[in-house]
């Protein structure tokens, strides 16, 4: 799906700490970045897709188990991602993008302390629903400021 994805892997994997910054930081590296946030915004919505087909299909219990923790990995994966161009770049609004990760987190992974305690009891179409959801309202508010943030430093 993802030709370059061992690219993303690699940048993902090395952080850039804030003193590297300045305003001269090159636009190849600024394109990087809103690649590697489109590239990482694909993956999570192939994630909640697959989950949601698992679900409609009625797929076992422990399949959709790791589905879930397929998304969650993906998440935290795309969150450490997005929190080091934030620090890259110094964002003003990074606080308060942080906090909406770990709140993001927090949900998905209560979700799956639910499916742990009892998988019979959870609704599966409300669980996609409402984790699709939050992701959406994340990446519509959220991200939009903080890649629009990346732009202004493009132009």
């Amino acid at each position: 799906m993802l030709r370059d994805r061992g690219q993303v892997v690699r940048q993902a994997a090395h952080p850039v700490e804030p003193a590297a910054f300045d305003r001269t930081r090159s636009r190849h590296t600024i394109r990087s970045d809103l690649a590697l946030i489109a590239d990482e915004h694909a993956v999570l919505s192939w994630q909640c897709r697959i989950l949601l087909e698992a679900v409609e299909n009625g797929r076992p219990l422990g399949t959709l188990r790791r589905y879930i923790q397929g998304l969650l990995d993906a998440a935290r994966n795309h969150f450490r991602s997005e929190e080091r161009v934030m620090r890259a770049t110094r964002f003003a609004d990074a606080d308060d993008h942080g906090a909406d990760h770990e709140r993001l987190l927090r949900d998905a992974a209560g979700v799956l302390r639910r499916v742990d305690v009892d998988p019979l009891a959870v609704d599966w179409t409300r669980v996609c629903d409402d984790l699709g959801r939050q992701l959406s309202e994340h990446q519509s508010r959220q991200d939009r400021e903080l890649e629009g943030h990346i732009r202004r430093l493009r132009a």
